[in-house]
């Protein structure tokens, strides 16, 4: 693997690293760690997560975030117009609002996180999907999360 120009990861690590596991199971939680107490510290940092929204207990939607504390909505239950995924309404505008700026291809960037995930709901947004393809092609690294299916589907 080549070395990264100007950046200060070692060629040893991949350039685009993804884990995945079950739903719930710490994917974003072990990213946003890593990003904020544990080694990558001391690189500049771009990209996003999400989490959910809970009222009363019961989740309701989702939050998108950003590595500069940026915070726009997701998806929401009981929405009724826009794209769906299952029974959460997305909220493509506001999701771009955050993401696009926090995956563009930069020069003082060393690590991009997408954390949690690629996904069904982020992939109604055609801009996402064009932001990550050039992403990928740029040869910066990444990290991430997928989630994997459910268990017994």
């Amino acid at each position: 693997m080549a070395a990264i120009k100007s950046s200060p990861l070692s060629s040893e690590i991949p350039r685009i690293l993804y884990i995945t596991g079950q739903p719930s199971c710490g994917k974003t939680t072990l990213i946003k760690n890593m990003v904020r107490e544990d080694g990558l510290k001391h690189l500049r940092v771009s990209g996003f997560y999400t989490e959910e929204v809970l009222e009363g207990g019961r989740r309701v939607g989702f939050d998108i975030v950003d590595f500069d504390g940026r915070s726009g909505v997701l998806a929401r239950k009981g929405i009724k117009s826009g794209p769906k995924t299952g029974e959460y309404t997305i909220m493509v505008d506001s999701f771009e609002k955050i993401a696009l700026p926090s995956i563009k291809v930069r020069g003082d960037v060393d690590l991009y996180v997408i954390a949690d995930e690629i996904g069904r709901m982020e992939l109604h947004s055609r801009g996402f999907k064009m932001a990550v393809t050039k992403l990928i092609e740029s040869g910066k690294p990444v990290f991430g999360s997928i989630a994997a299916p459910r268990y017994g589907r």
